[in-house]
């Protein structure tokens, strides 16, 4: 057998509770071609997930954790030959930076670590891809004058800008305050995709260079707790889309703010036709539909199981039409809580206040499919109820089929080396939230 049929037939027939791993050695560097992808087994296996352990001590140590950037983009992200994808395409990367989080030391969980990011983009470079390629794009940020990317974006080239101005064409009666203090975004800032079978959207407008042609898409989330659920890879891409769509999580109102020739014409009946087969079946889909919490309000209650169905389909929606390079969870260290507010007890010495705790996981997980990451991702985070309903919609839509994490196949990524391994040979570090 060729060498990398015995490696993948050797990989696919190992047993998931096996006690000798198989290893699957990862490809020797070359020389520079003007092409470059993901690693080659990573591509030949989008059904696994893989784990690379990293060593850094404390969170505030920044080399340490640009270095375990570079180390994983130079390990995973390789040269190809000229069927891979070519140094001239730009590089949309969308990482958590939501809420101009981690500006202080109580809040830097918040947000896919700056230093991690450059990592990969300083490696990158070392593929022949130019500074100008890169561009970090995120919607649903606050605080842009202070926020902890701009020194990254300054030293490696990225580029990154205030995307928060809205689509043209809202609704501005159901809009949110937020979106409401925005001018309308420049047409040509935007990428609009169609959604044939959405459930709620017909077109989605992304924030350029998101889904244009000629570019790779990578997905860098944080491995942290929030009121929908751990965040993780299929959350994190929401604040890719323009201000008006990307509030995914909110009321039937929201989505009416959106003009009709982009949503489901039907969209009302069918989400209601969803609430009543799933209400009493899914977690979190128990708590009834009270009066107060009518269709038309546009405020977001993540407690509402009309807002659990309305994010779930929105999100579906917008994984199903976007080409993404690949998936990464950073999570050299992880956050429960939601956002500051946390379900810790007050007086703690590290954290007299009761916020949000941040704790040093030290993983970083990445693969193809971002069901698959996003399972293996909660089980390691010790959850999660709150996201069942959400893998259980997509498996009915056709897009997972698999809900079991034990079921998926993981690998422990070391030095360039993938081992098959059981999921419970990993750490678990339970990420609270106040839900649970």
């Amino acid at each position: 057998m060729k060498r990398r049929s015995f490696l993948r037939t050797a990989a696919l027939a190992a047993p998931a509770g096996m006690l000798k791993p198989v290893s699957i050695y990862a490809e020797r560097a070359r020389k520079n071609t003007g092409y470059y992808g993901v690693h080659q087994f990573v591509e030949d296996h989008p059904e696994a997930v893989f784990i690379m352990k990293t060593d850094v001590d404390v969170k505030t140590n920044a080399d340490a954790i640009r270095a375990e950037g570079m180390k994983f983009a130079s390990q995973v992200l390789v040269p190809k030959d000229n069927s891979g994808v070519p140094v001239s395409h730009l590089v949309p990367i969308k990482p958590n930076i939501t809420g101009g989080g981690g500006g202080t030391f109580e809040t830097m969980g918040i947000i896919t670590d700056p230093n991690f990011v450059e990592g990969v983009i300083e490696s990158m470079k070392n593929l022949g891809v130019d500074k100008k390629k890169f561009h970090i794009r995120e919607v649903n940020c606050i605080n842009w004058e202070k926020h902890p990317y701009w020194p990254i974006v300054k030293r490696t080239g990225a580029d990154l800008h205030n995307m928060n101005a809205r689509v043209p064409g809202i609704d501005n009666e159901r809009l949110s305050n937020w979106s409401k203090n925005h001018d309308e975004i420049d047409p040509d800032e935007l990428v609009w995709v169609d959604v044939p079978d959405g459930v709620v959207f017909r077109k989605i407008p992304y924030l350029r260079p998101i889904n244009a042609p000629d570019t790779f898409l990578l997905n860098i989330a944080k491995f942290k707790a929030h009121s929908m659920g751990l965040t993780l890879a299929c959350k994190n891409f929401q604040g890719a889309v323009g201000n008006g769509y990307q509030h995914f999580c909110q009321k039937m109102g929201s989505v009416l703010t959106i003009p009709p020739e982009h949503r489901n014409p039907t969209v009302e009946q069918d989400i209601e036709r969803c609430l009543k087969r799933h209400i009493g079946e899914l977690p979190r889909w128990e708590r009834p539909v009270k009066d107060a919490d009518a269709q038309n309000r546009t405020a977001v209650d993540t407690y509402d199981t009309i807002c659990q169905e309305i994010w779930t389909h929105r999100t579906l929606d917008s994984l199903s039409v976007t080409d993404f390079g690949l998936h990464i969870v950073e999570g050299i260290y992880g956050r429960d809580g939601n956002f500051g507010p946390g379900p810790n007890p007050e007086g703690n010495e590290d954290n007299p206040r009761g916020k949000a705790w941040d704790y040093m996981t030290n993983i970083v997980i990445f693969g193809k499919n971002p069901f698959r990451v996003d399972l293996v991702g909660k089980w390691l985070g010790g959850h999660e109820p709150g996201n069942f309903g959400f893998f259980h919609i997509a498996m009915e839509r056709g897009m997972l089929d698999v809900m079991n994490p034990m079921n998926i196949p993981v690998y422990h990524w070391e030095n360039g080396t993938a081992v098959r391994m059981p999921l419970t040979w990993f750490t678990r570090t339970p990420l609270k939230t106040f839900y649970l």
